[in-house]
């Protein structure tokens, strides 16, 4: 899809909700203890407002990194691999004694 198109979308369909979650917590944190993990969770999310916008702003953004993280994944399990391959001993064997 290009990215004008989503941008596009984005913008009709994905704006609202943000807007609306972000007035929710703005409107709801006077009520919650900023102590409490819900008054920092909510204290957090207002700080980092302008991060998950950012996907509103530029077409060319993706909502997520599957595709790094796929491309990625072989290097991971192939060191995983070769450090189970060279232990010489079970990580149980170790922690009984």
């Amino acid at each position: 899809m290009p990215s004008e198109e989503r941008l596009r979308i984005r913008t009709e369909e994905s704006r609202p909700v943000v807007d609306d979650f972000f007035a929710r917590i703005r409107k709801q944190r006077p009520k919650v203890l900023p102590e409490k993990l819900l008054g920092k969770a909510m204290i957090y999310c207002l700080n980092q407002q302008e991060k998950p916008e950012a996907f509103l702003q530029d077409g060319r953004l993706e909502l997520d990194n599957n595709r790094c993280e796929r491309s990625i994944k072989p290097f991971v399990i192939e060191k995983k691999f070769s450090l189970q391959q060279y232990t010489t001993e079970c990580p149980r064997q170790r922690n009984d004694q």
